[in-house]
């Protein structure tokens, strides 16, 4: 082993109060540096007034002293520092992948490496993770609820939902759609059991050879379209909390919209209007 002759002494930082390196050269005439236990905040040679000697940016032109806290660390040079300080050097990676070939060749090697059924199975255990324990906070939901207020109460993007229903009501299984899904809303909201399906309300309008249920009456076509309200024979406000599935299909008939409103949340034996029993 090289013997190894000290050419500077351990010496005292006094911006961070850290004893740091010392600069060593072995017989052979190579630099080396000596660890003292504690991490270099500058690096050797110093000047020989004992102040941090400066480094020129080879970009921008000024000098910053010749410590990490203002270049990066490079072991391919004679200083162990960058050329360039951390300031210039952070805008030219900016720079470099702001450029539209840089940014397709990473969006491709990105896509191929999440597209491997182990990560994507890794991603989204944790993505799960995060956000039930991000969306769970207090401060977030307060947050959410404030700023979901305000952008829903904007006159354009009323505007913008209602177009967006007319439009999905248009459709042939809009309207079918709809009531299903505020059925479930209210039936999820007083923990009503049972559910069906859009096609399954259809072949209740034939079976009642689309009349209603309770006075007889054909329903009337607008649009095309019969005009009819799905019936809850057993109101779910009525028999929320209990294990009755007031929300299934076997619960369920087609009246016109003036029986429907006048039943209300009355039980069929208390529709006597209606003349209807089961």
């Amino acid at each position: 082993m090289a013997k190894l002759a000290l050419q500077a002494d351990l010496w005292y930082n006094e911006a961070t109060k850290l004893l740091t390196a010392a600069m060593l050269i072995t017989s052979d005439g190579l630099r080396r540096t000596c660890l003292g236990g504690s991490s270099m905040d500058t690096l050797p040679p110093h000047a020989d007034n004992g102040n941090i000697p400066e480094k020129r940016c080879t970009l921008c032109g000024e000098k910053f002293p010749a410590t990490p806290e203002f270049f990066y660390r490079a072991r391919q040079t004679k200083d162990g520092l960058f050329p360039h300080c951390k300031e210039c050097r952070s805008k030219a990676d900016k720079e470099y992948r702001l450029r539209p070939g840089v940014q397709t060749r990473r969006r491709v090697v990105r896509n191929a490496y999440r597209s491997q059924p182990e990560v994507q199975v890794r991603e989204h255990a944790y993505v799960r993770v995060y956000n039930k324990d991000y969306y769970s906070r207090p401060d977030i939901q307060a947050h959410r609820q404030v700023t979901g207020k305000t952008y829903r109460s904007r006159p354009d993007v009323k505007v913008h939902k209602q177009a967006v229903r007319e439009v999905y009501r248009s459709r042939p299984e809009g309207r079918d759609q709809e009531r299903k899904y505020n059925s479930f809303r209210r039936a999820r909201k007083n923990a009503v059991l049972g559910e069906y399906t859009p096609e399954q309300i259809q072949q209740q309008l034939k079976h009642q050879k689309r009349k209603c249920y309770y006075c007889f009456k054909r329903f009337q076509k607008i649009k095309g379209k019969y005009a009819y309200h799905v019936d809850h024979t057993f109101p779910l406000s009525r028999v929320a909390g209990t294990d009755i599935p007031a929300n299934d299909i076997s619960y369920l008939v087609l009246a016109c919209p003036a029986c429907n409103l006048s039943k209300g949340d009355k039980f069929p034996w208390e529709f006597p209007e209606g003349g209807r029993l089961l």
